[in-house]
């Protein structure tokens, strides 16, 4: 990699779900990065000490969206604009070719905006080879995109880009297989020794003192899940959550007691509110004058308050289709209702 002292770099692991407690999964994650960052110095120099550079974990299936406001997208985007702002390569080394994710929508959206104004360069570090395979992320994104045409075999593209495009297709098909398959598995074997309820169209939730039962086994594991499974709980107010992120994006964003969050909320300006109002006009009551039957107001009331348009010359080509917005009556100069 050229001028490769100056570029930014960020290390990249991932893994689709915990081994143990959520916290001991990353710390088995930041030890891979330790070896693929020592691999990464080794083959292509040290790094700037002064970038600062840090490592990128997180637990997430590869072919899931990233959350919009979710620390891997703010992480990846902070190191992308960093690059933008100081006219630098940025490299992401990360651990296998699926180590950042096989959704090619969430690649095509996080990485467009970027494309044409940062070099970016995918490092995939192979453990199995010992070796790193560099991808243009670019050329990766205008194929994932649609806006290369033609067969991916057909076209030239640097380094080891067309590779990665078709592992992370092949591997997000794979997954997904496996993700059907593994329903219709626990579908036909997961059931075999629960209890239905007594009607038999339902499955009871075994832990004490809960009386819920789900019509599928699929929501008896969302139940359990959501109310006796692990909890983590906001360390301002203590306000429990099943998932660290959305623990950690209340405790940054949302909590009222982080003081951090309290004083950004103060120092917003007060919205702005529209002013109540009407664009509906009353017609005046001229004493004298009848209604008609059908609730359409007299002639008289209708002349008397609606806006007076300009003539219109009857010898003028087209004048006849001339009808302004919101007249109710004839404006030309022969007709008997006329503006006075």
């Amino acid at each position: 990699m050229e001028n490769r002292k100056q570029d930014l770099v960020l290390f990249i692991a991932r893994r689709s779900n915990c081994d143990g407690t959520a916290e001991a999964t990353k710390d088995g994650l930041r030890q891979g990065l330790t070896h693929t960052r020592r691999k990464y110095v080794g083959q292509y120099g040290l790094l700037n000490p002064e970038d600062n550079i840090k490592s990128l974990v997180f637990i997430q299936s590869s072919n899931k969206a990233f959350p919009r406001d979710g620390d891997t997208v703010r992480h990846i985007k902070a190191v992308l604009n960093n690059g933008r702002a100081t006219n630098r390569p940025v490299v992401l080394a990360v651990n296998g070719w699926d180590g950042l994710s096989t959704n090619s929508v969430a690649l095509v959206d996080l990485f467009r905006p970027y494309i044409d104004e940062v070099q970016i360069t995918m490092a995939i570090w192979l453990q199995e080879l010992q070796v790193f395979r560099k991808v243009s992320v670019k050329h990766a994104v205008l194929v994932l995109s649609g806006e290369y045409e033609g067969e991916l075999e057909d076209l030239e593209l640097p380094w080891a880009t067309k590779e990665y495009i078709g592992k992370i297709q092949v591997i997000a098909s794979w997954k997904n297989n496996i993700s059907v398959d593994t329903l219709e598995l626990r579908q036909e074997t997961m059931n075999r020794n629960r209890v239905p309820n007594a009607n038999g169209n339902g499955w009871f939730c075994e832990f004490p003192d809960c009386d819920k039962v789900c019509q599928t086994s699929e929501r008896l594991v969302d139940h359990k899940h959501k109310h006796h499974g692990p909890k983590v709980s906001c360390r301002y107010c203590g306000r429990e959550f099943t998932r660290t992120d959305h623990r950690d994006r209340h405790e940054k964003e949302v909590c009222r007691e982080n003081p951090t969050v309290r004083a950004a909320k103060e120092a917003e300006p007060p919205k702005k509110r529209a002013k109540r109002g009407s664009k509906s006009k009353t017609l005046k009551r001229e004493e004298g004058v009848v209604a008609s039957d059908d609730g359409v107001p007299p002639y008289q009331l209708i002349q008397q308050n609606t806006w007076n348009f300009p003539r219109v010359d009857k010898d003028a080509p087209f004048s006849e289709r001339v009808v302004y917005k919101m007249e109710v009556f004839c404006r030309f100069p022969e007709c008997c209702f006329q503006v006075n």
